[in-house]
């Protein structure tokens, strides 16, 4: 028979009704806490206090930028896990993009994100996925790829190719947009098929990343499209003659399309078809802001005007001015605007055009020199027009000035490289956001001659000038060489001897200087530190990310 005491306590109490039953729970001590103040050192009972949420009195704009720095979907997840009020923050950002890979994440895992999207089982998706990227479902026709111990486990998630790919995409209700890299093995006909029955997709990204020239990827399937991009991976070789038709159709069942990017070529009965050849049935609603398109598209001057009345942005090499020129020029004599134009390459026809209207906002020159047919002397002029006449014309609203640095294996200039009197033409443009433009910097080392003049601009005076440009917030530090000795021995010398002056390099304060350098793959920042005699100096050092 068990103790009086002890019988006592393990009798249950008189049941109580209502707020009396409420007062009676909070006074009496849970059999726990007595245990805890029987064997504690102090007779007074211990108190839970609660943690305050100091992460959630920070602005919510700062803490977008501060989760946006967590790459690592797993990290995201292991916050969620920490208290209530992340798990709901954090909910969309992690269920808001969906990656199959069963390459990188095993057939298995692939498999179970499959049934459970096709079972209804992972709500989350279909609520919050807005963006899928799919980059291998390989696995389930080529067991080697396995990342599981036994092959033979992919014998049993073949089935799912016939009864739960096409429901697993069909349950992402409110997805919008599609990054696929294409491959010949996959199912990608089931996997088009599914997608093109989502009414809320609007983006479909395409590159063609294991690809055979006699594959069809059936494009027709698509509609309501706003946004359609073809894009060349590991497959450099044209497409079938059978796409062109299937885009055709996809453009006509597209009435909202206004970004086209068509970065692969395509065979045609009469070669390369032009832009004029896939936009020739239309709709009469679409009206195209931005454009993606090889030269050859632009080659036979078809231009499909009504469908380019609302052009704002277009992105093309523009390597070859006899194939483009035609196309700048009928874009200034119908006066039609951009505000942001990326090439390759610069041609005489597209510094007229650049000169003829003010209102550009972003320039981007990904090749610091002239189209194939220009000749070199030319560039030097070319590029005089676009610091002295250009950048002037569109100084009240340029946002991004890039030009891209390279290496010239002689004794030439570099017409791109930055002179004072270049460097005063981009100090006028106050509302400067981006800013890329190479300069001369070279170290001379033993036993390397070098005939090249020293840069007329030195890293100091360029920095410090940038700081009177009140809203640039990235500054692409590049290098540009001409040089007939020294090889890579002299780029690598130049390049340490660089970042080693801009490590070195002390600014007033953080406020002065508000831009982030980017110099080979690096990001810099200023940050405080204390020198060796324990004082405050502001210098730049590497950070993670813009």
């Amino acid at each position: 028979m068990a103790p009086k005491w002890n019988r006592k306590m393990l009798q249950p109490s008189p049941p109580a009704d209502g707020l009396e039953a409420a007062e009676a729970r909070s006074r009496r001590p849970s059999f726990t806490e007595r245990i805890a103040r029987a064997f504690s050192k102090s007779n007074e009972p211990r108190r839970c206090t609660e943690q305050p949420g100091r992460l959630f009195s920070l602005p919510f704009e700062l803490l977008d930028q501060i989760f946006d720095e967590v790459e690592s979907k797993k990290d995201l997840c292991n916050l969620r896990r920490t208290c209530i009020e992340l798990n709901e923050y954090l909910l969309e950002r992690v269920f808001e993009e969906l990656i199959i890979d069963s390459v990188a994440r095993g057939s298995h895992s692939t498999g179970y994100l499959l049934k459970a999207l096709s079972s209804g089982k992972a709500p989350a998706c279909s609520a919050l996925t807005k963006t899928l990227r799919i980059h291998n479902l390989l696995i389930f026709s080529a067991p080697s790829q396995s990342n599981w111990q036994n092959p033979n486990q992919d014998a049993r998630l073949m089935p799912l190719q016939g009864y739960c790919i096409a429901p697993a995409l069909k349950a992402l209700d409110n997805l919008k947009r599609v990054y696929w890299n294409l491959k010949i093995k996959d199912p990608y006909s089931i996997m088009a098929e599914a997608l093109a029955t989502l009414p809320s997709l609007e983006e479909l990204h395409i590159t063609f990343d294991h690809w055979v020239p006699t594959s069809h990827f059936p494009f027709e399937k698509f509609s309501h499209l706003k946004l359609l991009s073809l894009e060349a991976g590991d497959y450099k070789s044209p497409l079938s003659h059978t796409v062109t038709a299937a885009l055709k159709k996809a453009i006509q069942a597209s009435p909202q399309l206004t970004d086209l990017r068509l970065g692969v070529e395509i065979e045609f009965a009469s070669g390369q078809p032009s832009l004029g050849d896939l936009l020739s049935e239309a709709g009469p609603g679409v009206r195209l802001t931005h454009v993606r398109a090889l030269d050859s598209y632009w080659s036979k001057g078809q231009y499909p005007w009504d469908a380019l009345s609302n052009l704002s942005s277009i992105d093309m090499p523009n390597n070859f001015s006899s194939r483009t020129s035609s196309f700048w020029e009928h874009l200034t004599s119908r006066r039609v605007q951009l505000t942001s134009v990326t090439v390759h390459s610069i041609s005489p026809a597209l510094v007229a055009y650049l000169k003829s209207y003010s209102g550009l906002q972003s320039l981007y020159i990904k090749k610091a020199g002239g189209s194939v047919d220009v000749e070199h002397p030319q560039w030097t002029e070319l590029a005089a027009e676009v610091y002295m006449q250009v950048l002037p014309k569109h100084r009240a609203t340029l946002r991004v000035f890039w030009v891209e640095a390279r290496c010239g294996w002689s004794d030439a200039e570099e017409p791109f490289v930055l002179r004072p009197r270049y460097w005063e033409a981009v100090l006028q443009c106050g509302q400067l956001r981006k800013l890329s433009a190479p300069l001369y910097y070279h170290k001379r080392g033993p036993g390397i001659r070098n005939s090249i003049k020293p840069a007329s601009i030195t890293l100091a005076d360029y920095l410090n000038s940038l700081t009177s440009l009140r809203y640039l917030r990235e500054v692409h530090i590049g290098l540009a060489f001409a040089m007939s000795e020294g090889g890579m021995g002299l780029i690598q010398l130049s390049k340490d001897a660089l970042y080693e002056e801009l490590m070195d390099m002390r600014v007033p304060d953080q406020e002065t200087f508000k831009f982030r350098i980017k110099m080979f793959d690096e990001v810099l920042s200023v940050v405080r530190l204390k020198d060796s005699c324990r004082n405050t100096v502001y210098c730049f050092r590497p950070c993670f990310s813009l």
